[in-house]
């Protein structure tokens, strides 16, 4: 049975809202074909505020499946309703939702700061234009077992180490980002 994605928002070339979009024209099967640009979001978040220590979720039944991965992370939707974008806070709240806090309410003590937005330059048949966020939370986690099979704190460090022999272990969207980050700090 094939997954029912909402539509997505398109982004313009300096990565503002333009309209909705089907996730599929987004993000083509044949890798030949280009997709078209649209926005996304990702949130790491820490054990503690010495920003160190990462939480990844090893992936479930989506794109990446039993690969590490960002904390959280997913499309901006389009909400008909309101014909109108989410921004990209209200993106990665229903994103933690989904992943992190399935069922629950997001603790309030995990306050969550944008840290970097800028184009993915990783597949050419992909466009994305991310909003990274981090936050501090150490737990618990109540995860979405259809998208998150587990997830553990590990060194960035460690992580940045262990992909260059292990690059199979981990998403590549993840190394990317944690370059990036890093870059801002």
């Amino acid at each position: 049975m094939q997954k029912i994605y909402p539509p997505i928002v398109i982004a313009d070339y300096s990565g503002r809202p333009v309209g909705p979009i089907e996730f599929k024209a987004a993000h083509p099967q044949d890798k030949s074909e280009k997709g078209v640009p649209h926005l996304v979001v990702n949130s790491f978040i820490f054990q503690d505020d010495s920003y160190k220590n990462l939480l990844v979720q090893k992936r479930g039944k989506v794109t990446g499946a039993g690969k590490w991965d960002s904390s959280v992370g997913g499309h901006i939707d389009w909400i008909i309703k309101e014909k109108r974008g989410q921004t990209p806070e209200e993106a990665i709240k229903r994103e933690l939702m989904e992943e992190l806090f399935y069922n629950e309410q997001i603790p309030e003590e995990l306050k969550l700061e944008k840290v970097w937005q800028g184009w993915k330059e990783i597949f050419p048949h992909n466009k994305e234009y991310i909003a990274l966020f981090r936050g501090v939370y150490a737990g618990p986690f109540h995860l979405n077992s259809e998208e998150v099979q587990a997830v553990q704190f590990l060194d960035l460090e460690f992580i940045l180490d262990d992909a260059s022999s292990n690059p199979d272990y981990y998403t590549k969207d993840l190394i990317y980002l944690i370059k990036k980050y890093q870059a801002t700090l």
